[in-house]
């Protein structure tokens, strides 16, 4: 039944525009700049301009939405995204679930698998990326895995409040800290320590007195007998 000033509805079959044989509830085959066109002026709270929902139980894999562009041309885009105009503009926000890009089958919030670059950042910002960890109001560090890697994080770097600190094996062994002085190993007997100028000393617990000095070649450490 189709209405001109009421609701409208087909019980049954499949509609096509633009196709005789539709192979969905509606199918629209065309050849003009943009098949589905949909423009939404309201002004209601939390209104979309497309809502689509997939609420099937499916053994296999399911998708809500499915997009793919494909044909000889110059640059292909899959999805396009933008938002402009309000205080907080968001260009896209995944509620839930991990992203893959590269992976079917993603294994953390967000995955990549490339042959080339991962990722690239360019910004005109000097820290082009930061990273926060709200696991730790003072701590936050960046893992690193080999293929042979026990865990994600035996291998790390990062930042404990102004510090900056570097674990193998799951254990700190250097750090830098705010004031420039470097610390290595667990700070016991023999560490090696700089002061704020830069002066490398010895100190059996934590930083302490105790340059090392003495005649030798430039550019080279002098050996420290005691």
């Amino acid at each position: 039944r189709l209405h001109t000033t009421g609701d409208s509805w087909l019980n049954g079959g499949n509609v096509g525009i633009g196709t005789t044989g539709p192979a969905t509830k509606l199918e629209v085959s065309s050849s003009l700049t943009s098949g589905i066109k949909v423009t939404n002026s309201g002004t209601i709270n939390g209104e979309a301009g497309i809502e689509a929902y997939h609420t099937g139980a499916q053994a296999g894999t399911a998708y809500a939405g499915y997009i793919t562009k494909t044909g000889a041309g110059g640059t292909n885009v899959g999805i396009y995204t933008a938002a402009s105009g309000a205080t907080n503009n968001y260009g896209l926000i995944v509620g839930s679930g991990d992203v893959g890009i590269g992976i079917t089958g993603p294994n953390a919030k967000l995955h990549v698998v490339s042959s080339g670059v991962a990722a690239f950042f360019d910004s005109v910002n000097q820290v082009p990326v930061s990273i926060l960890s709200t696991n730790s109001a003072d701590r936050s560090t960046i893992g690193f895995q080999s293929l042979t890697s026990v865990n994600d994080y035996n291998v790390r770097v990062g930042a404990e409040v102004n510090d900056f600190i570097t674990y193998t094996n799951n254990t700190e062994k250097m750090r830098i800290s705010s004031a420039g002085a470097i610390k290595f190993n667990s700070y016991g007997a023999g560490t090696l320590v700089t002061d704020a100028s830069g002066n490398i000393t010895a100190a059996t617990s934590g930083p302490g007195s105790g340059d090392i000095t003495g005649a030798g070649t430039a550019g080279y450490v002098t050996k420290f007998t005691g």
